[in-house]
């Protein structure tokens, strides 16, 4: 585990520790930022703080539950842990981006359904993805998007669910950032609509950068896709030079089948053989529903729509 000191002063740090469930507690002495615990049961609870002995100021206490975990754990948060509260209590919506140094920077907003949904968290490796830091964090922003343009470390994002469009820049590897600047207004409000941004692909195709991006909400029914596009040369801070497409059902016949409980959303803009650009789309569908398509994961599907550049 990690963790940051806002006095910025050197010293022995103590890590102190309890066990939930069982009432059991200690403390290990760390001679920086980062150390290792050992010996914690698997499935317990345990609430940690850490305290600078030089100048005695302490983190609030966390909790942690241990567990085994598939790759490397980029960030953890507990799920009763209430430090995001403003924005939600669990981790989502990830997204990855390799910078022209060869450092790594990694992004997850803080969600809970009918919450703030408005903070995003950003984290950095310089060893290949091995270790991992505390960045910084961004707020307004959700379902946001990582992605390097000539250099330049971008986030494309919502400022909260259905919220606007925004976009900042960041010239120095994630640390700092540009304000947002809106790109497109959204209504905030799922009971009526709104725009909804996936973390998923920025790719540059014909002359520009594409995206897809989806109007509605779970609340109006489902929703419909885009694509949204600026040309590779343009200022992309400057909300003039954003084009959004039509909103489009996919398949109208795809979307009238049993079992589909909010059409397609969360679309990946793909550059096919042919030189068009496809969105390649899920469907959400509840358990029982039925569907012409073999090998899906259950509770989705796949489709393909294709719409125009403007």
């Amino acid at each position: 585990m990690c963790w940051d000191d806002e006095a910025a002063v050197d010293g022995v740090y103590i890590l102190s520790w309890c066990n939930v469930q069982t009432g059991e507690h200690g403390r290990k002495t760390f001679g920086g930022h980062q150390g290792v615990l050992e010996g914690l049961l698997p499935g317990n609870d345990y609430r940690i703080r850490v305290r600078n002995t030089v100048s005695d100021q302490s983190s609030d206490p966390k909790m942690l539950r241990c567990g085994t975990a598939c790759g490397r754990v980029v960030n953890y948060l507990h799920p009763r842990e209430d430090a995001y509260r403003c924005s939600g209590r669990f981790l989502a919506s990830p997204s990855l981006a390799a910078l022209p140094s060869g450092a790594l920077v990694a992004s997850m907003d803080v969600f809970e359904w009918r919450g703030g949904q408005n903070l995003t968290l950003l984290f950095e490796s310089r060893d290949g993805g091995e270790t991992w830091h505390h960045l910084t964090e961004l707020f307004p922003c959700f379902w946001d998007v990582l992605f390097v343009h000539r250099g330049v470390l971008y986030d494309l994002a919502m400022s909260a669910e259905y919220g606007d469009l925004i976009i900042g820049a960041s010239y120095d590897e994630g640390r700092s950032w540009t304000a947002p600047v809106r790109l497109f207004p959204g209504s905030g409000n799922g009971d009526v609509g709104g725009l909804h941004k996936a973390p998923t692909p920025v790719i540059e195709a014909n002359g520009r950068l594409v995206t897809a991006i989806d109007y509605g909400s779970w609340e109006t029914g489902g929703l419909r896709q885009a694509l949204l596009s600026i040309d590779t040369s343009a200022d992309l801070l400057d909300p003039e030079s954003w084009s959004l497409g039509e909103f489009l059902d996919p398949r109208p016949d795809l979307l009238s089948r049993e079992g589909l409980v909010a059409g397609g959303l969360e679309g990946n803009a793909v550059l096919g053989p042919d030189g068009r650009v496809y969105d390649l789309l899920r469907l959400q569908m509840d358990a029982g529903g039925t569907f012409p398509m073999r090998l899906c994961l259950p509770g989705t599907a796949a489709c393909v729509a294709v719409t125009r550049l403007r």
